[in-house]
């Protein structure tokens, strides 16, 4: 609830804000540890995996894929001995802990379990579980709002091939912001876009071949290690994410590293890649069966997906979605504890039929569900927004057409925006379809 004094302001007076924490996450129960509180064997497979992109060297592709072993194999002897505390965190089983919770409050407040009603504005994963919900649950559809929508066809199916669609559109918009913020707003400014993209594309090939020591002695206590061609990849990835809040400290770190400085672009990786490892099992459990995976070859087709649909960071994709992590995992999953995407349900999306995660009875939601995106999305571009429309009868698509970043919202939605939101809530009446904002908030300017 970090946000919630701003979101009670975009959406306006009149609403409680309830916030929780999915199975196994944060505060939730139950508890996922793979590594059995084992900090050395974590870290060595953290530093494996994570520690280059895919095109970094010459074996950096082979290391990836074959670390990715390391996290199925502990995860899966961790549970063979009793803990089987990862199997039970699914997004349709958090789909039905909503519904509990909300026909718990109907039985505190005296009325039929049946008119339960969930009020739900999902981001980024969210916007899977939301449209799980919906599709399990469409009769208990109160409103709902998917920002930054993910594809839950490729989801459920453990693909992530459908998220890197814009991305090469939302790069360039660095150096542009950059040079239009002039010299005392971004402290990476040239006199020209075409100056900074350049500037930009000689730090990534010096490090490359010369990465940057960072001794840590003048860093407040930071680790040593060396700034690579990897961390400022996944520094570019992670700007793009949020523009307005990030790039500044874009800007700041890639001044430093220019300089010989490459302490910034380390701390922010390191900070940003891994979370807990229920944040990976979620998505291997809710793909379970659907990973094929087995050879190096496979590993590097997959990857070449990516790059073709973003050659800039393309190869960031991988480790970042952490599909090859569920490879290896040999789980013995409940009955209905995974949601198996393309083997169970079909599905309709205008007149041809299309195999995915859902059922047809999402077609007839109680009230209609207003998807919302930015125009330039770098990993839930608009198109996911407009396939998860098709798929539930009456939604719309809300675009902020000036937008870019991950979600709307995240990224400081204008006030047209917010204004189609809080008519939504307060009326459950969708706006028309692709109903375009302007007003978005401008990085460097608005940060």
């Amino acid at each position: 609830m970090t946000n919630a004094e701003t979101y009670l302001h975009y959406f306006g007076p009149g609403y409680n804000l309830v916030s929780f924490d999915p199975r196994g996450v944060n505060n939730s129960g139950p508890s996922v540890d793979c590594f059995y509180h084992d900090e050395t064997a974590r870290t060595t497979f953290e530093s494996l995996f994570f520690g280059e992109v895919t095109d970094a060297s010459s074996t950096s592709l082979a290391t990836q894929f074959y670390s990715a072993k390391l996290f199925g194999q502990w995860c899966t002897e961790a549970f063979s001995h009793g803990n089987n505390s990862g199997l039970h965190i699914s997004t349709p089983a958090v789909a039905q802990d909503m519904l509990n919770f909300a026909q718990a409050e109907q039985r505190l407040a005296g009325k039929h379990e049946d008119e339960a009603e969930v009020w739900y504005y999902g981001m980024s994963y969210g916007t899977a579980l939301g449209a799980t919900f919906a599709s399990l649950y469409p009769q208990n559809v109160g409103r709902v709002v998917l920002d930054g929508v993910i594809d839950a066809q490729d989801y459920y199916e453990g693909g992530w091939k459908a998220n890197l669609h814009d991305t090469e559109a939302v790069l360039p918009m660095f150096p542009r912001y950059c040079y239009q913020a002039g010299q005392q707003n971004c402290s990476f400014w040239g006199p020209s876009e075409q100056n900074i993209t350049d500037r930009i594309n000689q730090i990534l090939s010096d490090l490359q071949q010369h990465p940057i020591p960072v001794s840590g002695l003048q860093q407040n206590g930071m680790p040593m290690g060396l700034a690579t061609y990897s961390d400022v990849k996944q520094s570019l990835l992670l700007g793009a994410y949020f523009p307005t809040s990030n790039f500044p400290s874009l800007a700041d770190a890639l001044t430093a590293v220019e300089a010989g400085d490459g302490s910034m672009v380390t701390d922010i990786t390191s900070n940003e890649l891994w979370g807990p490892d229920v944040n990976v099992l979620i998505k291997c459990v809710d793909s379970y069966g659907n990973n094929n995976l087995t050879t190096l070859d496979e590993y590097r087709e997959y990857v070449n997906i990516f790059t073709d649909e973003s050659k800039s960071l393309g190869d960031t994709w991988a480790n970042n979605a952490g599909t090859a992590l569920c490879s290896s995992l040999n789980l013995d999953l409940p009955h209905g504890g995974s949601f198996p995407g393309s083997s169970w349900y079909s599905w309709k999306i205008l007149t041809r039929s299309i195999q995915g995660p859902l059922p047809p009875s999402s077609n007839h939601t109680e009230h209609p569900i207003l998807f919302a995106s930015n125009s330039l999305d770098p990993v839930a571009p608009i198109r996911n927004a407009h396939k998860m429309s098709r798929a539930f009868t009456d939604s719309t698509v809300l675009i902020q057409g000036d937008g870019i970043g991950h979600t709307a919202i995240s990224n400081g939605g204008s006030p047209c925006l917010l204004n189609h939101v809080r008519s939504y809530l307060d009326s459950g009446n969708v706006p028309p379809a692709n109903t375009t904002c302007q007003g978005a908030s401008v990085p460097f300017r608005d940060s």
